[in-house]
């Protein structure tokens, strides 16, 4: 399963196994990079799940299968984010230095190479690390019914690449055992922005934005620029619960005619 095609559309069929290296199972918890550490190993991700810290307040979960230690190897910068075993995972490490020989001894494999992983890492430094976002954000007051209503489409939201705030992330995955692929900062530390941001590069589908039009947020400002750039761009925004129903109604209604509509499913 590759969630993502990210490496049918890098590779060839088989070619990521040929590469050489050794083959690890590590255990949930493990420091696979630091940042500023120097390129030592690609990874390949053949089962589980990291995550990826790639600034104060935002993490990306990257589920198998997958690769990272890309950018590194090309480029022979040290490491530019932290990477960390979010689940018990297997991989295959491959040393840089043993895997230029490998490439350098067949031109053909190593274009292929080389190609591939400029293909990701070009990816991955325009901020994009899944194919696409179902983002869910909720203000203090209204976090509850967002969660209610996350409950009641579950299923919809589990095959989904979710994308939240901290704080609203966090009682996702506390509650309702759903996986958050992106964590930004929490609203008034900027996460709105960094939401609007990704729509701005189309990587965000749809928007489930419960904000509190009772209350007067600190960040008042960026809640309306979110909602701005999803209008511009032409996002579904829903703010209110009978709206986020029909929504899911209506895309829930495609995917069962055979149209997954406008957010494809992780698998």
């Amino acid at each position: 399963m590759d969630p993502d095609g990210l490496l049918a559309r890098a590779f060839p069929q088989g070619f990521i196994d040929k590469l050489p290296g050794e083959d690890v199972a590590i255990p949930e918890g493990t420091v696979l990079m630091e940042r500023g550490a120097p390129p030592r190993n690609l990874w390949i991700l053949r089962e589980g799940a990291v995550e990826v810290v790639l600034a104060e307040g935002e993490r990306v979960r990257v589920q198998a299968p997958s690769v990272f230690g890309e950018i590194g190897f090309l480029t022979g910068d040290p490491a530019g984010a932290d990477v960390g075993s979010i689940a018990v995972s297997n991989l295959r490490r491959c040393d840089t230095e043993v895997l230029r020989s490998w490439a350098a001894e067949d031109p053909a494999r190593a274009s292929i190479l080389y190609a591939g992983l400029s293909r990701i890492a070009s990816q991955r430094v325009a901020g994009s690390y899944h194919r696409s976002y179902c983002a869910v954000v909720a203000h203090d007051g209204r976090k509850a019914e967002l969660m209610d209503f996350m409950a009641r489409y579950r299923e919809f939201f589990a095959g989904r690449h979710l994308l939240a705030t901290a704080t609203t992330a966090s009682r996702v995955e506390s509650e309702l055992g759903l996986m958050v692929a992106r964590v930004v900062c929490s609203g008034p530390r900027g996460g709105d922005q960094e939401i609007g941001a990704l729509v701005a590069r189309g990587l965000v589908d749809v928007l489930f934005f419960f904000r509190d039009p009772m209350w007067a947020q600190p960040h008042h400002a960026d809640v309306n620029a979110l909602v701005r750039v999803c209008e511009l761009h032409d996002v579904p925004l829903a703010t209110n619960l009978r709206t986020a129903d029909l929504l899911l109604q209506a895309l829930v209604h495609k995917e069962s005619a055979g149209n997954s509509g406008l957010i494809p499913l992780m698998r």
